[in-house]
Parts: structure tokens; sequence; C-alpha cells
């Protein structure tokens, strides 16, 4: 999962770059093969999902609005219509 903001240059160009550059369109869901880089320790490797493939269902918008929870169960704005509340 990644969270972009509206601010971004790549979005509102409402373009298909077909590259890394769509990686910071928008707010998305990856599904498929994850990515080895992502993990601090070797032992979570094996936890690692593998597939053939690994596509990005975009799901940002000025509609979407996003929390986190802290490990105290506090609730913390992210973003907000788009734009980062931290």
């Amino acid at each position: 999962m990644a969270l972009v903001d509206g601010a971004g240059r790549i979005g509102p160009l409402e373009t298909v770059f077909n590259t890394l550059l769509d990686e910071n369109a928008a707010s998305h869901i990856a599904l498929g093969s994850g990515y080895a880089q992502a993990v601090d320790d070797p032992a979570g490797y094996e936890r690692i999902n593998t597939s053939q493939i690994h596509i990005d269902f975009m799901i940002g918008s000025p509609a979407l609005d996003v929390d986190g929870i802290t490990r105290d169960g506090d609730v913390v704005p992210l973003l907000r219509r788009g734009a980062w509340q931290i």
C-alpha cells in the first residue's frame, strides 16, 4: 500500500506511464509479489508474498480520508481530502 497526497505532479496529468512514475500518481493497494527491500529483518523474508504478478489498484481521490492508529489506540488523521495532515 502507498499513500500519496493530491499535491503531486504525476496524478494531475491523468496519464498512464507504465513505469514507476505511476507509483506516485495516487494512493494505491498492491496485490501480488512483495518486495524484499521493504523488509529489514531477513527472518521476515519467508512472509513476503510471492506471485507471478504485481498489480497496483489506485484508490486515491479527494474523497479518500486515511487515519493511522497508534500503539495506544489513538486515531491520527493522515490524509484529508487529498492533503497530508501530519
